[in-house]
């Protein structure tokens, strides 16, 4: 099993690369046969929208059944306030995560959704959804 970490931009400059997590595992999946392949973690919130994390990991689930799990987060300033300019507090930073998970897991359903939360609005279906179960394990604080 291995795991990419999702980062725009590398914890210290020193470390020089942070290439984007879902394109490398697409590469990885084409390499091999039997390597299950994750992130540790994707921030479904803020510059990913749940449902197009959703989309990634279902399309990425396809070509490697059986191979992909996917790792959130709650998101860390180094990489999403660099991104979109933002960074609240923890309250709604929990609050957008457990949204986000929810939006996600009715998209791998397959059927419409219709979600009208706090914080996201879905009115979509995944016509591609994952052929099996998605292990989804979140990060804690």
């Amino acid at each position: 099993m291995i795991s990419c970490s999702d980062h725009l931009q590398p914890w210290q400059a020193n470390e020089g690369h942070a290439g984007q997590a879902w394109v490398t595992m697409s590469a990885i999946g084409q390499r091999t046969k039997r390597i299950r392949m994750g992130t540790t973690v994707t921030c479904p919130t803020f510059r990913y929208h749940p449902a197009v994390v959703a989309e990634a990991f279902a399309s990425l689930s396809l070509p490697n059944p059986g191979r992909i799990f996917l790792g959130v987060g709650s998101g860390g300033a180094l990489n999403d306030e660099a991104a979109v300019g933002f960074w609240p507090k923890w309250p709604e930073r929990s609050e957008r995560l457990v949204e986000a998970v929810e939006v996600i897991r009715k998209l791998w359903g397959g059927k419409q959704v219709e979600h009208a939360g706090k914080y996201y609005k879905v009115n979509a279906r995944l016509y591609d959804p994952p052929a099996s179960t998605i292990p989804l394990m979140m990060a804690s604080k």
